[in-house]
């Protein structure tokens, strides 16, 4: 895991928990920070950030089906869980 993803997913623990997001934890694997809630043993996931070739992220929810939905269905949803990450976390470019 690069040193850069392992910090991110720090800072973005951090700062979810600076805002009282408490019940919020952050696993990075492979290109991707998940945010989930409940314990890593039986965790909940809510979001998942995708690490992009420019140093981005994309925005993933999960949808019905269990798979990862960067545009579909949950579209509305992930711009709005975005918005609110983003405002928590000003140091990450997730355009």
């Amino acid at each position: 895991m690069s040193s850069k993803l392992t910090q991110d997913a720090d800072a973005l623990k951090q700062m979810l928990h600076s805002k009282g997001r408490h019940h919020l934890d952050v696993i990075a694997r492979g290109n991707n920070l998940t945010i989930f809630s409940g314990s890593k043993e039986a965790p909940e996931p809510r979001m998942r950030l995708t690490r992009l070739a420019d140093g981005q992220y994309g925005v993933s929810l999960q949808a019905n089906s269990g798979h990862w939905d960067p545009d579909g269905e949950n579209a509305a949803d992930a711009i709005a869980e975005l918005d609110a990450v983003a405002k928590m976390y000003p140091g990450a470019d997730l355009t």
